[in-house]
């Protein structure tokens, strides 16, 4: 018994001390976060950052637009059709902005999408770096129709199960 005692004692003393080193070490993950979100401005521009943020927040209910949307669409106006849900969606934004400020805490590793987002609008906006001709989006586009069909056949495949 007196074995049992001592051993939860250095149990919960080496519990305590790593909860310390934890509490202390977390701020550094969302510093090199907050980094990285410089780095992504400083190459895409501040809207763009800005604009991929806000998809960011409205990610879940612009897929379920879609979910409800596939079966009537093919893939290759999913695009068009999420730019939609998009901007139907944008009177949204202040309350998930605030959602996602109240689901951070302490112990998370990533600093809440409003808090990088105002990060950024609280800085000088700048353009961003990369240039891309009309070819290149010719490119891109072929590379992505793939993954629309994809989407778009996941989309369809999630509506049968339910």
């Amino acid at each position: 018994m007196i074995v049992h005692g001592i051993v939860a004692l250095a149990n919960v003393a080496g519990a305590t001390a790593q909860l310390l080193v934890d509490s202390v070490a977390m701020p550094d993950g969302r510093r090199s976060e907050y980094r990285a979100d410089l780095v992504a401005r400083r190459v895409a521009g501040s809207a763009a950052f800005l604009r991929s943020s806000e998809t960011v927040l409205l990610a879940g209910r612009i897929w379920q637009d879609l979910w409800h949307l596939a079966p009537r669409i093919d893939g290759e106006q999913l695009e068009t059709m999420a730019a939609e849900a998009r901007q139907r969606l944008a009177a949204h934004l202040p309350l998930a902005r605030q959602l996602s400020r109240r689901t951070t805490d302490l112990w998370s590793t990533h600093p809440s999408e409003d808090q990088r987002m105002r990060l950024i609008e609280a800085l000088p906006d700048i353009d961003g770096a990369p240039c891309v001709d009309d070819i290149r989006w010719a490119e891109i586009d072929t590379e992505l129709a793939p993954w629309r069909r994809a989407a778009h056949n996941a989309l369809l495949g999630t509506r049968d199960r339910f």
